[in-house]
């Protein structure tokens, strides 16, 4: 679950934010975006490690999930983004 975990912190950092043929983000916009899934990514790292150390196994579980489905999401826009950009073009 740690592995998935990790790997799922690292799609997030790398790939958002993520636009969309009917939304697409300017240079500016995405290095703020960027900054703010920063900074996201490590409280939600903090509070793993800090949940980790206590009795809350079920509080960080559940978060470790909800991160990990955001970047299979995340991955699955991308692939739609993908397709979409072949079919258009």
């Amino acid at each position: 679950m740690r592995i998935a975990f990790l790997i799922s912190v690292l799609i997030i950092l790398i790939f958002s934010p993520i636009d969309s043929p009917n939304k697409r983000i300017d240079r500016n916009e995405k290095r703020d975006l960027c900054k703010i899934v920063f900074i996201i990514e490590i409280i939600i790292c903090v509070t793993v490690l800090i949940l980790e150390n206590s009795k809350c196994d079920n509080c960080m579980k559940s978060i470790m999930i909800a991160n990990i489905f955001v970047a299979l999401f995340q991955v699955l826009q991308i692939v739609i983004n993908i397709l979409q950009n072949t079919i258009y073009n």
